[in-house]
Order: structure tokens, then C-alpha cells, then sequence
């Protein structure tokens, strides 16, 4: 099975690279076939905050795929070219 930020970086993808988080979870559901644990929605915020420049808990040196299209708060989410 693949991680969870890959599955992240996946859902973003199968969703044209911008989405609502919301959309993110339910698509990140239909890639892993609902094998998700009771925290799935709390690990797939935590992936998008700790590999985004744009989140307080971004680590530097740290791969940054996502960012925050309309700013903090919104949860519009997208994909950096990587």
C-alpha cells in the first residue's frame, strides 16, 4: 500500500491539482477502497501541513509539494510542480 502523502499527492492529481480538503478525503477513500484507519482525515491534513512552505509546521529542509491556494483557513489545497 502506498503512504499516505503519496496518496495525497494521487488524490490531488486525479483531482486536476487544486481542491477542496474535503474533496481530498473523499478521493484519498476511493484510492485506498475505504481501508482507512479512524484518524484517515487527521493524517491526511497533518501530510498536507508538514509538506507545505505555506503551513506553520513546515519544516525546512522538508519536501514542499502542496500549498494553500486562497491562503490559511480556506482549505483549498493544491499541488506544487514538482
Amino acid at each position: 500500500m502506498a503512504t499516505w502523502k503519496e496518496d495525497t499527492i494521487q488524490a490531488l492529481k486525479n483531482l486536476g491539482g487544486i481542491a477542496h480538503r474535503s474533496k481530498i478525503f473523499e478521493e484519498v477513500a476511493k484510492i485506498r477502497k475505504g481501508n482507512l484507519n479512524n484518524t484517515w482525515q487527521y493524517t491526511i491534513q497533518r501530510e498536507l501541513e508538514t509538506y507545505s512552505s505555506d503551513s506553520d509546521v513546515f519544516i525546512e529542509g522538508q519536501q514542499n509539494i502542496f500549498y494553500m491556494v486562497e491562503g490559511k483557513g480556506k482549505g483549498i489545497w493544491g499541488l506544487r510542480n514538482l
